[in-house]
């Protein structure tokens, strides 16, 4: 490892490796995960075993698991065993750590409960009424949203992992603060096509949970975060509860 360091610098003497081997890798596994976990190419495999393991047959919510498990293995798992071999980071240098996050975790709650009667206004508008419940069964089925967002937290641990772990960590010890707006940036371009309330939302949503991650050198109160968001979400505009 120490040669492919010496020849990279004696090839490239004005690069450092390290932000340009994260770059390279990140793009490559934000690449793969956007053609990889695109719910139109889950594989019939998938659908036809994951249905006969938990009896669950709507496809959407099968197709969104695939999606999910897509999430957590290419932008977390891949990127984790990379970073340890490539550039020796614990995962606790990229912000999976629990311990010294529990101011973080009141405030996220805090935040939450804040939020609730923005979410609940907006999820009648028109445009967020379309898109939420992203599983369109679970709207009248509380079984299938049930068995949707207790397995979506996986996708949102591989999501906060990868902008929040991965690119603001990671990035961080070459550039510091700018490592921000190299986390905010592809975050709010991977919003495109959610409705445009949303699209400026993440924005400011992609600064404050880079404050808390940095705050709490961690990743899970954003990832706790994201997750009661959507089911809150989700929620709102389900009619089993009613």
């Amino acid at each position: 490892m120490n040669r492919l360091k010496q020849l990279f610098r004696e090839t490239f003497p004005d690069l450092e490796p390290h932000p340009v081997g994260l770059t390279v890798m990140s793009l490559a596994m934000l690449t793969l995960y956007v053609r990889m976990g695109n719910r139109r190419f889950t594989p019939q495999w998938w659908l036809e075993n994951v249905k006969e393991w938990t009896g669950f047959g709507d496809n959407q919510l099968l197709r969104y698991w695939w999606k999910e498990t897509a999430c957590f293995v290419l932008l977390m798992v891949v990127p984790l065993i990379l970073m340890k071999v490539f550039a020796g980071w614990s995962p606790r240098d990229l912000g999976l750590r629990l311990r010294g996050t529990g101011k973080e975790f009141g405030l996220i709650l805090v935040m939450w409960v804040a939020f609730l009667p923005v979410l609940w206004f907006v999820s009648d508008l028109p445009d967020f009424a379309k898109t939420y419940p992203q599983v369109r069964a679970s709207k009248a089925d509380m079984a299938i949203f049930f068995a949707h967002h207790v397995y979506y937290f996986v996708y949102w641990m591989g999501w906060e992992f990868y902008f929040r772990g991965l690119l603001l960590f990671g990035f961080a010890r070459d550039y510091g603060s700018k490592a921000v707006l190299l986390s905010t940036f592809p975050f709010v371009v991977m919003h495109y096509g959610k409705p445009p309330m949303e699209m400026m939302a993440a924005i400011l949503a992609g600064f404050i949970l880079c404050g808390i991650a940095l705050r709490s050198r961690s990743i899970l109160p954003g990832v706790v975060l994201h997750w009661l968001v959507q089911m809150s979400m989700d929620f709102a505009n389900c009619t089993w509860w009613r």
